[in-house]
């Protein structure tokens, strides 16, 4: 479509790093290895490598036009942490152990204030798609898979951590 000059359209790239944040899914531990064979490091082992692997994909996607984020996130957490707590958390998610649900909170707070400050140096735009509840029709989800147009608003409280988080990056 970029391509196509009889679309009027100007078509950019959107980064979405969901796969990045979302350390409690049973693939993130790969997701991590296919973004250490895409940036070429030794070996993603801390909190700081996986984050200057994202801002090595965030310049390329730079160099593309991209200009917008695009975070899907079922609810909003606030849960600040020391830089020490972060990396051990995602030390020990690399080791394949379970996290704590206030683990898990405190590794996407420490994520999403790091994306936050990094958009604002780019001068990128932050979306956060809040509260979906996510596939809804068990047939087709069983026949395509996640996130393939069938979810819906969800209803959960969201206010008060997203405030928070807003007002730590602002």
């Amino acid at each position: 479509i970029a391509e196509d000059e009889s679309f009027d359209v100007k078509v950019l790239p959107a980064w979405r790093p969901d796969k990045a944040m979302n350390i409690e899914k049973p693939d993130y531990l790969e997701y991590i290895e296919k973004l250490n064979a895409s940036v070429g490091f030794d070996e993603i082992r801390s909190f700081g490598k996986l984050k200057r692997a994202l801002v090595q994909r965030m310049e390329f996607f730079n160099t593309m036009g991209c200009n917008v984020s695009d975070h899907g996130m079922d609810y909003v957490m606030y849960a600040p942490a020391s830089d020490d707590e972060i990396e051990a958390i995602f030390l020990k998610r690399l080791n394949r152990m379970v996290l704590t649900q206030k683990e898990i909170c405190k590794f996407k707070t420490a994520f999403m204030l790091f994306m936050g400050r990094e958009y604002a140096r780019l001068g990128w735009a932050m979306q956060l798609h809040i509260g979906a509840l996510r596939n809804n029709n068990k047939r087709m989800y069983e026949k395509l898979g996640p996130d393939t147009g069938y979810d819906s608003i969800n209803d959960l409280c969201i206010a008060e951590d997203l405030g928070a988080c807003l007002s730590y990056l602002e």
